[in-house]
């Protein structure tokens, strides 16, 4: 599974445990690419790539390198 997928699969799942009524994202929807590129963009913020500083060392290596994984995905789409 492409970081990108992975991603896009975590947020709907999430999405459908507080918020049923949220359509599900899709990579093929010009919009919904947006709304994706945005959230990868907050996510990858200082202080929320590593939790306030909570995260650090090869753990914070790893998310980072997935975010940025489906950033370039989501950027090979557009």
């Amino acid at each position: 599974m492409s970081h990108l997928t992975k991603y896009v699969a975590d947020i709907n799942s999430w999405n459908q445990i507080f918020n049923k009524k949220t359509p599900k994202l899709s990579i093929n929807s010009p919009v919904d690419r947006e709304k994706i590129r945005q959230r990868l963009e907050c996510d990858l913020s200082p202080e929320n790539l590593c939790c306030d500083g909570e995260l650090g060392g090869a753990a914070l290596r790893r998310k980072a390198d997935y975010l940025n994984g489906a950033l370039a995905e989501l950027n090979a789409r557009s």
